[in-house]
């Protein structure tokens, strides 16, 4: 880049923010309709909009991507790299896991959707360097036997319910 403005020389991230939907230990994954990366699966995101907001950008973006609503839950933030036209640029994403409501309806971003075993993820078949380290931080803190947890739960308390957003809240909140 030959530009003779400091300001513009900056390698400064652009705000970036993505969901992680999981129900029943599979994470919801985008095939992408756009370049770059068209044709691979992907996370719900995308860019943060001056003055807005992370957790705003998240609701933002579900609403106009899936067509849902949801309660966010911080996770923490990735570093990565994002890309316009022949342009790559540093970006910062921050991570939400997600509690949807609604049905899915994806816009023209997306062709399909599908939910994917948490276990069986591979990270190389994810876009974004920054949405493969989220894929593999929620591969390691979150992926549980869940059956086994109930099990185990109503062994202590037959009328105890296990609810799966509640155990990935703990673990985010230090509690498990």
């Amino acid at each position: 880049m030959n530009n003779n403005c400091e300001l513009c020389g900056f390698k400064n991230p652009k705000g970036c923010v993505t969901a992680v939907i999981i129900r029943d230990n599979k994470v919801l994954l985008l095939k992408r309709n756009e370049e770059p990366f068209k044709g691979k699966w992907d996370l719900p995101g995308g860019y943060m909009q001056e003055g807005e907001l992370p957790k705003d950008a998240l609701l933002r973006e579900m609403k106009e991507e899936l067509g849902v609503e949801g309660k966010a839950t911080f996770i923490k933030c990735f570093p990565g790299y994002g890309y316009w036209k022949d342009e790559k640029f540093p970006i910062i994403s921050h991570a939400f896991l997600l509690e949807i409501t609604g049905e899915i309806k994806l816009n023209e971003e997306n062709s399909e959707y599908r939910w994917e075993d948490l276990k069986q993820i591979d990270t190389e078949m994810i876009s974004f360097d920054s949405n493969q380290a989220i894929i593999s931080f929620v591969k390691e803190k979150f992926y549980f036997d869940l059956d086994r947890v109930k099990y185990l739960v109503s062994q202590l308390d037959a009328s105890a319910e296990v609810k799966e957003q509640n155990l990935y809240r703990a673990i985010l909140e230090g509690y498990i």
